[in-house]
């Protein structure tokens, strides 16, 4: 319980060096035995890819995050899952814009399309 309020409440500071520090221990908490501390961490993670998707995405959260899809808890499964919908709900969203502004007359989003996608 204690590991899981202090992966939440590091997960609301939206500091870069605090940022930094919270990679390991989120990544520890992500492979936690207690499904309530690793359901937190997911919730961490979905935050902390709102403030820094890279650092998510180089860090390899969204890795974990695809094997916590298969846990074999239910709540754990769902977090989880909740993000992977969230995520691919963006990407989709990104490329109607990108598709929108073609046809009006120039996509502003171009160069930036695969690193969005």
């Amino acid at each position: 319980m204690i590991r899981a309020l202090a992966i939440r409440t590091m997960g609301y500071i939206h500091v870069d060096k605090v940022t930094a520090c919270l990679v390991q221990p989120l990544r520890h908490c992500m492979r936690d035995q207690d499904p309530y501390v690793r359901k937190t961490a997911a919730v961490c993670v979905a935050k902390l890819f709102m403030q820094d998707r890279h650092l998510v995405e180089s860090a390899g959260f969204i890795d974990l995050l695809r094997d916590m899809l298969i846990d074999s808890n239910p709540s754990v499964h769902d977090t989880s899952h909740c993000f992977a919908d969230d995520r691919q709900r963006r990407r989709r969203l990104w490329l109607i814009m990108c598709i929108l502004g073609n046809a009006i007359g120039g996509c502003k989003c171009r160069g930036s399309l695969d690193r969005n996608l």
